[in-house]
């Protein structure tokens, strides 16, 4: 535009010269040239006009750059304060580098491990925003040389906000340096410098070594959500370090407080939870997540008044928090306040429509209230929800199961056992649904599968073997009962159905022995007078 108004300016330049000197533009070149003065004004009169175009082409531009500031300024503002961690690319050795496992490759994957492990570590609190720098989007102006990551980077060292760069390298101990052989060594550079480092990778899945990289990383950046990840199977200790933040004061010690109570909870220790839990409340009240998961602790108690005030002060803090509608739902359900419960589970879904949590559990509460159209109505929206929420599925196939609805049953463990091929639960949750579908080898082989995967747990063995006396082929049958009540000689019913298989096999002595072991230990078993008759019959007399 500002162009088109410098090339208008010469033209009516060129046409007010031709009118100055009499002629037009076809007239020959011969004629007197136009007066000083003539010409002077003209000049002028061009002069202005190219003034009025630079003036126009400087409005413009300065808006332009008024509007890049005001687009760019949130953007600033939100990169300057953000508190972001910056997986830089891992330095790799050259022959793992070429096996495809690049550095950018590597700092993906931490980012995987770290996304994943913080949606396991299922706590409210807030986490860090962690980006690898392959995917950090760079803003710069053009033809200009500066840039916002460049302008963000020294605003924040002016002000002494620090951004947390997590970079590394695998390092190879040890001859060959290959990817069994190397050690991950990690640098956490923030306020304070951490060093990681790991063991050689060894025989270590990847994705459990880069899930312990980044579980070191959270203990370090995110003390609380580190601890809860290294929890499992070691509550003891995970209390232990909760309890060790509080003491030192650290920023997040009423979240340790919280965690540790409901770690205690969890572990039956009542007392010392909702101690925990007290303390949390008396060094800030108006914390309410401590409120809440007192309230779920009291519920746990069976004492619902107590959980029901509880959970008022957490809603009166928190209204618009979802999982607080959730907990008063479910105390309402345990109380068999069902209408209260329904409206408690829509004011979460209200506030959260795409938590497949909140129709689940309104399934339940429809499940307990004797609805099972409801129930099942409420878990498919869940699956709607999520298609891989496996909890709604699984539900769904047990009220089809109930019902005898083998097709429906057998449809969401296939979906189950699907999504999740290396769950032992899931194959033999499928093997069932077969089983009731009536494709008995389909069955047996996906029984079989769950004790490949699974091969101490008894009860996979004893449901093969049930399956394979349905068969009547009772010499396998036995060998897989057997197998169970080795692994688990308490297992329900088990030596009864050893009894019923020896039985079948002529082999009377045993028979005798497996009832007689099964009355003896199970006295009030499912089948215990249907054995007690059998050691009476005149054929398993001694």
């Amino acid at each position: 535009m500002i162009d088109q108004v410098e090339n208008l300016g010469k033209t009516h330049l060129l046409r007010a010269i031709q009118r100055q000197s009499g002629r037009g533009v076809g007239d020959g070149m011969n004629d007197e040239p136009p007066s000083p003065v003539a010409r002077r004004s003209i000049l002028d009169w061009a002069q202005g006009l190219q003034d009025r175009a630079y003036t126009a082409r400087s409005i413009f531009l300065n808006l332009l750059a008024v509007l890049a500031v005001v687009l760019a300024l949130p953007i600033l503002v939100r990169e300057l304060f953000l508190n972001r961690v910056v997986i830089a690319p891992l330095s790799m050795p050259a022959n793992i580098a070429a096996s495809g496992l690049t550095g950018d490759v590597a700092a993906n994957r931490l980012w995987d491990a770290w996304s994943h492990l913080n949606a396991e570590v299922a706590v409210a609190k807030e986490t860090r925003d962690v980006l690898p720098s392959s995917q950090r989007i760079q803003f710069q102006i053009p033809d200009s040389g500066l840039s916002f990551d460049s302008l963000i980077h020294h605003l924040r060292s002016f002000l002494g906000i620090d951004e947390t760069t997590v970079s590394g390298e695998f390092v190879c101990p040890s001859e060959p340096c290959d990817l069994a052989n190397s050690a991950l060594r990690l640098r956490v550079v923030g306020h304070d410098l951490s060093v990681i480092t790991l063991d050689p990778v060894g025989t270590t899945p990847l994705d459990l070594y880069w899930r312990e990289a980044i579980t070191e990383v959270l203990l370090r950046l995110d003390p609380v959500r580190g601890i809860m990840a290294t929890s499992l199977g070691n509550e003891e200790r995970a209390i232990a370090e909760l309890r060790k933040l509080v003491r030192a004061n650290h920023p997040d010690r009423q979240w340790a407080l919280v965690f540790a109570g409901v770690l205690l909870g969890n572990s039956g220790d009542t007392e010392g939870a909702l101690a925990s839990l007290d303390e949390a409340t008396l060094r800030d009240p108006s914390f309410a997540l401590a409120h809440a998961e007192r309230a779920s602790l009291l519920l746990k108690a069976d004492d619902i008044e107590g959980a029901r005030a509880a959970v008022s002060k957490a809603l009166q803090l928190a209204p618009s928090d979802a999982r607080n509608h959730m907990r008063l739902a479910q105390i309402e359900v345990k109380a068999k306040a069902f209408d209260k419960a329904f409206a408690a589970y829509e004011q979460a879904a209200r506030l959260q429509p795409n938590w497949p949590q909140i129709p689940l559990g309104l399934g339940g509460a429809h499940y307990a209230k004797g609805d099972l159209a409801a129930a099942k109505a409420a878990f498919r929206t869940a699956i709607e929800i999520d298609p891989d929420f496996l909890d709604a599925r699984q539900l769904i196939a047990l009220l089809a199961s109930a019902e005898g609805d083998a097709a429906e049953a057998l449809k969401q463990q296939r979906a189950v056992a699907l999504l999740k091929p290396n769950d032992a639960q899931a194959q033999a949750d499928l093997a069932a649904a077969l089983d009731l579908s009536g494709d008995i080898k389909a069955a047996e082989d996906s029984y079989q599968r769950a004790i490949n995967l699974a091969p101490d747990t008894a009860i996979f063995h004893k449901q093969l073997g049930l399956l394979r006396q349905k068969q009547l082929r009772h010499a396998v049958a036995l060998a897989s009962l057997e197998r169970a009540a080795e692994l688990d000689p308490r297992l329900e019913d088990i030596w009864f159905a050893i009894g019923d298989t020896q039985l079948a096999l002529g082999k009377l002595t045993q028979a005798r022995e497996a009832y007689a072991r099964y009355v003896r230990e199970q006295p009030n078993g499912a089948y215990a007078t249907i054995a007690g008759a059998r050691l009476k019959e005149d054929d398993l007399q001694p």
